[in-house]
């Protein structure tokens, strides 16, 4: 056992020895958490697989850019127990600087974990890669039987997986409370956006019938001092015709000369034309009034002849 034991801090120790001084140099940052943005989790596909003993080969998809952030640098994140490692919560195992620097192989796998990566912005924006669990293969020998069976049997492997499959339905358990968490935030906004819709529907129709209520009220009041005009004009040209010594049909020819200008003065226009209908109905009923004849003057000289 102490064997074991030594042999596996001699590896761990060289391994660790062997990593690029560029992680140690931008782990020391003093950043702290809290300046760091809330992830996203929107752009980076991440793949990750055991590669030989101690080994794990990675690699990702290019940041492609978010709003006006600029890349600074991509972190390569392992955890043994957080399922949802995100940097600098989780401590970060490679720091590339390169846009398209998209690989790394961990040399120190000595144990199963899980992996991502982000890639950290100018505002501290943290925009990380899907996780994926990587079952590694171990170089030390074989442990000691920790639990034995009713008969004998080392069972450490069968609870081994048990407690792997344990933590597989706690993640995925997590992801659906997630995924539950975002559709409730999604039905919600929906609802708000219909609401104010209906309310922005409402609001427009009552400044429409506003408007019309308002526009209608301004036109009667345009037509009820163009009448008032109008009726000045009828009673001038009115007493002109009842001064003439015209006969009644030559009145009405004056009347009709007059209602021909109007209608070509019209030319289809909805103001002119109202107009025009005020005072068509005036000049037809004196139309209608000397529709009678020429006064009486024939007729009192058809008399007089009777008489003499």
């Amino acid at each position: 056992m102490r064997k074991i034991a030594a042999s596996y801090v001699l590896s761990w120790t060289l391994g660790f020895l062997m990593m690029p001084t560029a992680y140690a140099e931008n782990d020391s940052s003093t950043t702290t958490e809290s300046d760091y943005r809330i992830p996203l989790y929107d752009q980076l596909e991440f793949s990750a697989e055991a590669s030989g003993t101690g080994k794990v080969s990675m690699k990702w998809s290019a940041f492609e850019g978010y709003n006006n952030e600029k890349f600074e640098y991509y972190k390569v994140i392992r955890s043994y127990a957080n399922p949802n490692p995100v940097y600098p919560e989780d401590d970060a195992i490679a720091y590339k600087a390169g846009l398209g620097d998209l690989r790394h192989t961990d040399n120190n796998a000595w144990k199963s974990a899980y992996y991502r990566v982000c890639a950290i912005t100018d505002v501290k924006g943290r925009h990380c890669s899907n996780v994926v669990w990587v079952d590694v293969e171990k170089i030390e020998e074989k442990p000691v039987c920790q639990n034995y069976s009713s008969t004998g049997e080392c069972e450490d492997e069968e609870k081994a997986k048990e407690a792997k499959e344990q933590a597989r339905k706690e993640w995925t358990e997590k992801q659906n409370e997630a995924k539950a968490r975002l559709a409730e935030k999604k039905a919600k906004l929906e609802e708000q956006s219909k609401a104010w819709d209906a309310k922005n529907k409402e609001t427009q129709a009552a400044k429409k019938e506003a408007l019309t209520k308002e526009k209608a009220e301004r036109e009667a009041e345009l037509y009820e001092k163009l009448y008032k005009k109008l009726d000045v004009w009828l009673e001038s040209f009115g007493a002109h015709l009842e001064a003439s010594s015209s006969t009644n049909a030559q009145k009405i020819e004056h009347i009709e000369t007059i209602q021909k200008r109007f209608y070509e003065w019209e030319e289809d226009k909805p103001v002119r034309i109202k107009m025009v209908d005020y005072i068509d109905n005036t000049l037809n009923d004196w139309k209608e009034k000397y529709s009678v004849g020429d006064d009486f003057s024939e007729i009192d000289e058809f008399l007089d002849g009777l008489l003499d």
